[in-house]
């Protein structure tokens, strides 16, 4: 029983880390951003092992050749997965990309049976599945609802008889984020100007009428948003057809509900299918090889061993990434620590999110606690309703309910 409420609080702190990384993503690399809950967590882990140890009198455990290939398979999986999410971010929907990294909960179900040779009960798999079939139909929904993703795609402003070069990075049904390489401190909030858009999906380049929209919180680099002015048909045609990649999207424009909602699902998963399916297969892999990593210690009790294990895989993934960093972005290393207050947040509800993690992984099936932890989308999504007032889609209430029951079968059979 006690797995559970360590999921929902390893759930809960994983949304508060994820808060926190959000704001240091503007001031650092991706990569970097992504580093720090490893990084700035290391302390906090040791400090909690020496509590154990010297303040309720655990031994430590001595480990082994055995516990360290489990550690250090657990630990490259688990950095694997965070490059192959922000890659898939940057190709996809975000919701879509959310989505597609949660086939972990599936997959897991796999792994357990091949690497640990675990396998759960059938009620159990059907609930899984049950899951994973109601984060699907979620996400249909929000991208029906909030159609958005990231591009490359180059464009030129016309500006004074001028053009300023730059990249279309961030593109929605109402609106598009551009990254200029030029000079653009001239471009004036609420005018219209002339964007032409050089893409492999359109027969012709495209040329329309844009309006300053917003300038979002970056730092070193100014992104410009745009909102279309939709005043003839070409210019509708043009904003489909970027946003899906796909010349048959504006035919499909007057499809309605779920089945149009589908259609730009697919469409958005099917450029970006492996990269989740990898992203699922690593977070999986990862949680797995550390629950047999904890197992492996049998003379220690459930605190240490959970404790022990996230010790060393975080000293691994630490070891790992200062290498890397300051082979590769030295001078994102400084700035870490010039962010000092904001990383050691992140560090600390990252450490606390690892370690109910661990705890619970070390208690039961890791398919259990992986599909438990998507109660955080329930959460979201109640949130989204009560606090901020948005209106949602029949879709998204649809998945709500079936991951909720899905859910709840699955802590009836746990409890069992």
């Amino acid at each position: 029983m006690l797995w559970i409420p360590l999921t929902l609080a390893a759930a809960f702190f994983q949304n508060l880390r994820s808060a926190a990384q959000r704001h240091l993503k503007s001031q650092l690399s991706d990569l970097t951003a992504a580093s720090v809950r490893f990084l700035f967590a290391l302390p906090f882990a040791l400090l909690w092992l020496l509590i154990l140890a010297y303040g309720f009198d655990m031994s430590i455990p001595d480990g082994s050749l055995n516990f360290a290939g489990w550690v250090i398979g657990g630990s490259i999986a688990q950095i694997l997965f965070t490059f192959f999410l922000l890659r898939l971010f940057s190709f996809s929907n975000f919701a879509v990309g959310t989505a597609l990294s949660k086939t972990e909960a599936v997959q897991v179900i796999i792994l357990e049976a091949i690497i640990l040779h675990e396998s759960i009960t059938l009620s159990a798999t059907v609930a899984i599945i049950s899951a994973f079939i109601g984060v699907m139909v979620m996400t249909i929904g929000r991208v029906r609802r909030h159609p958005r993703r990231s591009a490359m795609i180059p464009c030129q402003l016309d500006f004074g008889g001028a053009t300023i070069a730059g990249h279309i990075i961030d593109i929605s049904i109402g609106g598009i984020g551009i990254k200029f390489a030029d000079d653009a401190s001239a471009i004036k909030l609420e005018k219209e100007y002339l964007l032409h858009v050089n893409s492999q999906d359109l027969l012709d380049n495209a040329t329309f009428s844009v309006i300053t929209r917003t300038v979002p919180e970056q730092t070193d680099d100014t992104v410009f948003g745009f909102q279309y002015a939709h005043q003839t048909s070409l210019q509708e045609e043009a904003a489909f057809t970027l946003f899906y990649g796909d010349k048959n999207a504006w035919p499909r424009r007057q499809q309605s509900g779920l089945r149009f909602g589908v259609h730009n699902f697919l469409t958005l998963v099917r450029r970006t299918l492996s990269l989740g399916l990898a992203c699922g297969l690593f977070l999986g892999l990862s949680a797995v090889l550390f629950r047999g990593a904890a197992l492996s210690l049998d003379d220690s009790s459930l605190l240490m061993r959970s404790s022990f294990t996230l010790v060393a895989a975080t000293l691994v993934q630490t070891t790992i990434l200062i290498v890397w960093l300051g082979c590769f972005q030295p001078t994102q290393l400084r700035k870490t620590l010039q962010l000092w207050p904001a990383c050691i947040g992140v560090g600390f509800t990252g450490f606390v999110a690892s370690i109910c993690w661990f705890t619970a992984f070390t208690m039961t099936h890791v398919a259990y606690v992986r599909a438990l932890g998507q109660i955080e989308l329930v959460f979201t999504f109640l949130a989204s309703v009560f606090m901020f007032k948005e209106k949602v889609s029949k879709a998204e209430v649809m998945g709500v309910i079936i991951l909720a029951a899905a859910i709840v079968m699955l802590v009836l059979e746990g409890t069992v």
